[in-house]
């Protein structure tokens, strides 16, 4: 349970001494991850105060946030080891679906934001990013996103389509966020001086 977890943290956090550097460092190394989640990233000059929670994901923020899934990719295989010995790695690999939907998203914005896109738009998208698919496992891909609620919209199957939402089609991190918390009874609030939230 990701936000029951991440409550448990910031609670923590914000109750833990200011001066108890190592405390908020062990906090942050599993707050971190969990924020990412939710599609809050950590504000790297934050992370500045934190050099081991900063080498562990701000060039995970950096992909995610850029869309460049074949670097998330590699970052995964690069740091395997480092995540799985804290315990945040399966965590960390559901953040690949923040770098898939900012992919789409740049799709989406170069293709002029249309309400329709063609599977083989996101297809060519991903081959960029350094991931050669075949269409199928595209559309897959693309109903994912639309089941997890970071793309609004239905695959028109037959027509080879993506048809979205005209309100909102790809909701931002903030949204995004915000009806995670909402969805978790009494959850607290995430420090803000560690969050900042990107489209």
């Amino acid at each position: 349970n990701y936000a029951a977890a991440r409550d448990d943290f910031v609670f923590a956090f914000r109750h833990c001494h200011r001066d108890a550097h190592h405390n908020k460092t062990l906090i942050l190394i599993y707050l971190v991850p969990l924020m990412m989640v939710e599609g809050r990233m950590p504000d790297e000059r934050a992370l500045a105060a934190y050099p081991r929670v900063r080498a562990l994901y701000s060039d995970f923020v950096r992909a995610a946030v850029a869309g460049n899934v074949g670097l998330f990719d590699r970052l995964l295989q690069e740091k395997e080891h480092d995540l799985a010995a804290v315990g945040t790695i399966l965590a960390v690999e559901h953040v690949r679906k923040i770098a898939m939907r900012q992919l789409f998203y740049k799709v989406y914005l170069i293709d002029g934001r249309p309400s329709r896109i063609a599977f083989e738009r996101f297809k060519t998208g991903l081959a960029v990013a350094g991931l050669f698919l075949e269409t199928i496992h595209v559309e897959a891909l693309l109903a994912d996103m639309i089941h997890a609620g970071y793309m609004k919209g239905y695959l028109a199957h037959d027509h080879g389509l993506v048809v979205l939402s005209k309100q909102d089609p790809f909701p931002s991190f903030a949204t995004m966020a915000a009806t995670a918390t909402a969805s978790a009874n009494g959850s607290a609030t995430t420090p803000t001086h560690l969050s900042t939230n990107n489209q």
